[in-house]
């Protein structure tokens, strides 16, 4: 919710890509025959996960690097290209209306990046002056260290040269990095590029864990909510699976989802994810073609961006294996397109920007959610969890016909409310109404 945060942030798709895995070609320019697929789904921003070298090391037929530990921010990898050709994919973008975001591992760097060497005074070090990793999971990479001003000036200088080429920068593991870093780089990138989009990602709950364990300092959300425009909130993602699978009631799912609401600033900007690098895939646990569109719907309905990994769009439910370079497998299991782009317009909405927003549980498998906007109001129903059933939910609204902006059937309202099936329905209605409130 940094003070320049752009609310129309929260009528944005955005679109998480891996170049390499992307085609066969893995290449940036392979990339650019897409874009008008993605632009006719809604994506308004692509976020490329990463374009930096990357580390040799441990590499083997089932690791071939991984692209979150990267050796410098000088230059783009080559096995995707050049940076021309990159800059080539950038303008490509642009030209249809969309914005180019690149991941920042700002974190740590690859113990093979040359400024080990260069610059030891960069990275973090025990009293024996051995360098540092505070997390066990990354073997192959050094911290950096953010007591140092000199590391700050050499970071905001590259920051500001990738500044002029995307819009916006992704940054993984953002709670590790000193809050007065952000402020400072945010500040340096803003003369470069006034409209900067600024992406925080959190760290899923076993990662939280480690760093609680170890003691090691961490921004909290609304400390990061401080710096940047935006905030994914992987950890979102653990709840929707424990509903889904039968481990935490509608009612609790319900409740966690306002808590959350309530508990975020009035212009801090969410990240609405159902799919997280290293997790399995949301078609993996959600099979059903219905559901999947449901559980789609449902994620863009929610306050906040909307977001996609690559492949979701056709329910691919094959893990991407970022450490390989093997390309994704395109065929499509479930085609959401037309969900996706439905959802994507509704998004656009006033409502869905500066409505109130919450969730109401229709037991034992419907969430009704809905935005409140002066008298302006939508109303949106979805089945999360399949079964043979129909349901009458209460709806606090004048009897009557009303189309559905989901698929454009029409609904009956009487006074006990509306009648729903498998289907996601979403109604408008433009008049004086008692507020619903979550219990």
């Amino acid at each position: 919710m940094a003070k320049v945060t752009n609310l129309t942030l929260r009528h944005k798709l955005v679109y998480y890509l891996y170049v390499r895995n992307y085609t066969t070609e893995g290449t940036f320019r392979a990339v650019i025959p897409d874009l008008p697929r993605l632009q006719a789904l809604g994506v308004d921003i692509i976020v490329f996960q990463s374009i930096f070298p990357t580390t040799q090391l441990v590499q083997s037929e089932d690791n071939e690097g991984n692209p979150f530990i990267i050796k410098d921010f000088d230059g783009v990898n080559p096995e995707y290209g050049s940076l021309e050709d990159f800059q080539a994919l950038v303008d490509a973008i642009h030209e249809l209306g969309m914005q180019a975001v690149i991941n920042l591992q700002l974190f740590h760097l690859a113990r093979d990046s040359k400024l080990v060497s260069e610059h030891p005074e960069f990275f973090l070090q025990d009293e024996e002056g051995n360098f540092m990793s505070r997390m066990s999971v990354y073997d192959t990479s050094y911290d950096l260290d953010y007591t140092n001003p000199k590391l700050w000036d050499y970071l905001i200088e590259r920051l500001e040269y990738w500044a002029t080429l995307v819009d916006g920068f992704s940054a993984n593991h953002s709670q590790l990095v000193r809050p007065e870093f952000w402020a400072s780089a945010r500040a340096e990138v803003e003369d470069v590029h006034p409209y900067f989009y600024w992406l925080a990602g959190v760290m899923p709950n076993r990662f939280m864990q480690e760093i609680c364990i170890g003691d090691i300092p961490y921004l909290t959300f609304s400390e990061l909510s401080a710096y940047f425009d935006l905030i994914d909130n992987g950890a979102h993602m653990a709840w929707c699976q424990k509903f889904y699978k039968g481990d935490l009631s509608l009612e609790n799912f319900a409740y966690f989802l306002n808590w959350s609401e309530l508990n975020t600033p009035s212009t801090a900007v969410r990240l609405q994810s159902l799919e997280y690098i290293g997790h399995p895939r949301l078609a993996q646990g959600v099979q059903e073609p219905q559901m999947l569109a449901n559980w789609t719907a449902f994620s863009f309905f929610q306050k906040g961006s909307a977001a996609l990994m690559m492949g979701q769009e056709y329910g691919i439910n094959k893990e991407i294996n970022f450490r390989h370079k093997d390309a994704i497998d395109w065929t499509v299991k479930t085609d959401l397109s037309s969900v996706i782009a439905t959802m994507a317009k509704i998004k656009k909405r006033e409502e869905c920007k500066n409505g109130y927003y919450v969730v109401q549980a229709c037991p034992p498998n419907v969430l009704l959610c809905s935005y409140h906007y002066y008298d302006r109001h939508l109303f949106a129903s979805f089945k999360l969890r399949p079964d043979q059933e129909t349901y009458h939910i209460p709806l606090d609204i004048p009897k009557g016909d009303y189309h559905s902006l989901y698929d454009d059937q029409i609904y009956h309202v009487d006074q006990d409310g509306i009648q729903v099936g498998d289907q996601p329905v979403i109604i408008e209605y433009q008049g004086e109404i008692e507020i619903p409130r979550f219990k």
